[in-house]
């Protein structure tokens, strides 16, 4: 029980792009590439040439809650709060096209799409202890659905198996139980298995196993070793030691541990996964948040094989810095990187299957145009 609440405490205070799940924000909070087949098609000249302009979204006093997930490489989704339930509207950024999407009876709570954006999923919630998971294709037709009684849900599609997801369900005293949704099963048996995972919080780290930290059981610490476990094989096994931060990609994992020298140093390794290859590092400064580290929002783009990450100027505390941040690019092929934005703001980032613009702010209401390394409006209200 102590492990649980002391690792949720971490997850509220260091992993900053996992917030509160009752209130629409950014999952996992773990942006997977795509390799879809809409990737295959010829870029459209408007990305290039920039002839055509974003259309911002004019939402005309409605209850904007969030742009939710982006539908393809133009258009997004994004979520108008009604009468305690919530509308899910499609909007193409350049021809201003806006439809309904979907509708739900009970308020949305976050939305993720899957590898290769075939499906997105849903969770609303209708009363405290209640949770529903909603999976829709690309009409906005649903193929599948789950309740359970939980009070808050933490779930990752996994990007390898486009059409299964790791939940975890939190009861009201913090314990916890962990599922494996196969979402193409219409029976319940089949769709659902439940395992006993040690700790809440994982990502998938190949399409049969999953990553998790494993932090002290008596009290909260600034590092933990790193665990992996196989489904197939039923076995845990130790993939790093004391390290503060971890993510895991379509291409790999990224651990984030205390420079040798300069413990106010984070050095941020990226692995391949199974072999744990290390692929490249790079030093970025850490800030203090209370008697945790704080690790800015960060985005990975598979098509571009670029990872993207908020950046300090220095090592601080996060209450006392008053400094901006630069949104710097590292190619993990050709190590090389570039500075995007300069002197602003560490926010949540959800950038669009192409990697040409990201998703910005805390309901994803600006857009970065990559290219033209600027911030536009997207939500006009």
């Amino acid at each position: 029980m102590m492990r649980v609440l002391f690792g949720f405490i971490f997850l509220i205070i260091v992993l900053t792009g996992c917030q509160s799940s009752h209130q629409l924000y950014e999952v996992g909070d773990m942006p997977y590439g795509e390799d879809k087949d809409l990737l295959k098609s010829p870029v459209p000249v408007r990305f290039i040439s920039g002839k055509q302009q974003i259309q911002p979204l004019d939402i005309n006093g409605e209850a904007f809650n969030t742009v939710g997930e982006w539908f393809d490489d133009e258009s997004v989704l994004y979520v108008i709060d009604r009468n305690g339930g919530s509308d899910i509207y499609y909007y193409n950024l350049f021809s201003g096209k806006k439809e309904l999407f979907y509708s739900t009876e009970f308020p949305i709570v976050t939305m993720k799409a899957n590898e290769n954006y075939s499906l997105f999923l849903i969770h609303t919630s209708g009363a405290r202890n209640m949770a529903e998971l909603i999976v829709l294709d690309k009409n906005g037709d649903k193929k599948y659905d789950w309740q359970i009684n939980s009070f808050d849900l933490q779930y990752v599609w996994n990007p390898d198996v486009v059409d299964e997801v790791f939940v975890t369900a939190f009861l009201e005293d913090w314990t916890f139980n962990t599922f494996v949704l196969n979402v193409k099963e219409q029976e319940q048996e089949q769709a659902v298995k439940q395992y006993s995972i040690p700790e809440p919080f994982v990502q998938w780290l190949d399409q049969s196993s999953i990553a998790y930290m494993k932090w002290s059981q008596d009290e909260p610490s600034f590092r933990a070793p790193l665990y992996q476990y196989d489904f197939i094989k039923q076995k845990e096994s130790l993939l790093l030691e004391n390290i503060v931060y971890f993510a895991t990609y379509k291409d790999f994992l990224l651990s984030i541990s205390n420079d040798a020298e300069d413990n106010s140093i984070g050095v941020y390794r990226f692995y391949k996964p199974g072999s744990m290859e290390k692929l490249n590092e790079v030093k970025i400064p850490l800030l203090t948040d209370y008697s945790k580290w704080f690790v800015p929002y960060h985005e990975y783009v598979t098509s571009k094989k670029q990872f993207y990450t908020f950046e300090p100027s220095e090592s601080a505390s996060y209450d006392t810095y008053i400094k901006k941040f630069e949104l710097v690019s590292y190619s993990i092929e050709s190590e090389e990187t570039e500075v995007i934005l300069s002197k602003t703001d560490n926010l949540p980032i959800n950038c669009s299957p192409n990697g040409y613009f990201c998703l910005y702010g805390y309901q994803f209401e600006k857009l970065i145009d990559i290219n033209g390394k600027e911030i536009k409006e997207l939500i006009k209200m």
